[in-house]
């Protein structure tokens, strides 16, 4: 193989190292922003699930002075 074709080579082989890089980090970032939306898709739900069990008011609370508890 002479220098020339050597050198071709090796820029071929960066070439497509460069583009596997690009490739995999493009993944990387997919993967970030599907983590953050199934996070965001979590939070949605248990902020949903809070709101539809009953709420408390202060008027339905009672003291009990010996115990010193709210129910």
């Amino acid at each position: 193989m002479t220098p020339k074709q050597q050198y071709e080579a090796r820029k071929a082989e960066r070439a497509k190292l460069k583009d596997l890089d690009y490739q995999t980090r493009q993944r990387s970032e997919q993967l970030m922003t599907l983590d953050m939306l199934d996070r965001f898709v979590t939070a949605a739900e248990r902020i949903a699930d809070a709101l539809e069990k009953p709420q408390v008011s202060a008027s339905n609370l009672t003291f009990d002075p010996n115990s010193g508890y709210v129910s």
